[in-house]
């Protein structure tokens, strides 16, 4: 990706369950926790996890918000 948008935008993937600095993140910026059971006839695993998308550019920041409906 970030090659189309000529090095100017980073991406991140983290995991707040084996990154406690990345945990902290996601309760500062307070994403949404995600709860789903098994789909697709079991293809996809029961799990949890966090979604959340947060722009920041130097000291600014600002959290997109994900509602559940």
């Amino acid at each position: 990706m970030n090659g189309k948008h000529y090095g100017k935008l980073e991406f991140q993937y983290l995991d707040p369950s084996k990154d406690k600095e990345a945990a902290d993140s996601a309760r500062k910026f307070n994403f949404t926790n995600l709860k789903w059971p098994s789909l697709s006839d079991g293809k996809i695993d029961a799990g949890e996890g966090m979604i959340g998308l947060v722009l920041e550019q130097g000291e600014k920041s600002v959290v997109v918000p994900f509602i559940r409906s």
